[in-house]
C-alpha cells in the first residue's frame, strides 16, 4: 500500500476547499525525465522519470479540468493579485534531452509551455547527471527558447547547496546565470535548488535567500512540497513533485494541495535526524 497517496485522497475528499485551487493557491508541477524508462527498483514517491504517455494523461487532465497553464512569473503575479480562477505552472529539471524528443512535442500539441532548469556543466553532455542520460546542448536550448520555453539555472555543477560555502554557492549562481544569458541573449532571473532544499535549517536557507538576491535572481524554487500562495516567499517556492506513478486520482488531488501535508512530515524528518547527528558528533 502507498501510504502517501492514501492520505492524499482522504484529505482531498474529506476536507473543505481540497476540492480544487482557488484565489491564492498555484501548483507548481516538479518533472525530471520525459522518457522510456519506468523506475520499477524505487518506491513511486522517489522516482524521477515519467513516461511520454503518462506526461500526455496529465496534460489531458489540465485540460479537462479547465486549468490555465501559465509561466512561473505570470502564476505568481495572479497569486499576490488573488485572481480567481485555476492555474498551473510546469517546470523540469535538470535540462535533459528528452524534453526536446517526448516533452516539447506534446507541450506544444496542448498549447502550452514550461520552465526547464539547467545544470549550466552539463550542457551538451552524453552521460552526465545520471547514468547515460544525454543533456540538451546549447543550440537545442537556444531554439526551444525561441519557441516560447522558459529557461533557469539549476546552478552549474549541481551540487547540493548546504555542503556548499557562501563563496561556492555565489560562484554556482553567477557562473549559471551568467552562461545562460551569453547563450540566450536576454536576462535569466529564475533558479532552481539542486537535490533536497534544506528547509530544516533556517541559517542555510537565509544564505541561499542572500544570495539569491545579491546575485539578481527574483524566482526560485525548490523541492518543499506543497502549492505556493499569496505569502510563500518567491526566492523559496515550494513545487508538487510528479511522475510516472501519479495516477489521474493522485495527481489531481496533488493539484489541489491535498498531498502538502508531506511537508510536515519530511521537515520533522529532517530535523529529527539533524539532532541524532549532532548528538552523534557531540558524543564522539
Amino acid at each position: 500500500m502507498r501510504i502517501d497517496r492514501q492520505v492524499s485522497l482522504v484529505l482531498k475528499a474529506a476536507i473543505p476547499g481540497r476540492r480544487g485551487p482557488t484565489a491564492g493557491r498555484l501548483p507548481v508541477l516538479m518533472y525530471h525525465g520525459i522518457c522510456g524508462e519506468v523506475e520499477r527498483d524505487r518506491h513511486p514517491y522517489f522516482a524521477v522519470t515519467t513516461t511520454p504517455a503518462v506526461f500526455e494523461t496529465h496534460l489531458q487532465l489540465l485540460q479537462q479540468h479547465r486549468y490555465k497553464v501559465v509561466s512561473l512569473d505570470q502564476g505568481l503575479q495572479l497569486v499576490h493579485a488573488g485572481v480567481k480562477g485555476r492555474f498551473v505552472a510546469i517546470t523540469f529539471d535538470d535540462g535533459y534531452e528528452d524534453f526536446l524528443h517526448n516533452a516539447f512535442p506534446l507541450l506544444r500539441k496542448y498549447g502550452v509551455s514550461a520552465t526547464v532548469f539547467v545544470p549550466t556543466a552539463f550542457v551538451g553532455s552524453r552521460g552526465g547527471l545520471v547514468g547515460s542520460r544525454s543533456h540538451l546542448d546549447w543550440k537545442q536550448i537556444v531554439e526551444l527558447s525561441g519557441q516560447g520555453v522558459d529557461f533557469g539555472s539549476h546552478s552549474h555543477t549541481h551540487r547540493e547547496m548546504d555542503r556548499l560555502t557562501e563563496a561556492q554557492i555565489r560562484e554556482e549562481l553567477v557562473t549559471s546565470r551568467a552562461m545562460l544569458e551569453e547563450h540566450l541573449g536576454q536576462p535569466v532571473r529564475r533558479f532552481c535548488c539542486p537535490f533536497a532544499f534544506p528547509d530544516h535549517d533556517r541559517r542555510k536557507v537565509g544564505i541561499l535567500r542572500k544570495l539569491l538576491a545579491q546575485t539578481g535572481y527574483t524566482i526560485g524554487v525548490t523541492t518543499r512540497i506543497g502549492l505556493c500562495g499569496n505569502r510563500s516567499d518567491p526566492l523559496v517556492l515550494p513545487r508538487v513533485p510528479v511522475n510516472e506513478f501519479d495516477d489521474p486520482s493522485l495527481f489531481c488531488a496533488k493539484l489541489a494541495g491535498a498531498y502538502d501535508w508531506l511537508h510536515q512530515v519530511q521537515l520533522l524528518y529532517k530535523k529529527t535526524f539533524k539532532a541524532l547527528r549532532r548528538n552523534r558528533n557531540d558524543k564522539d
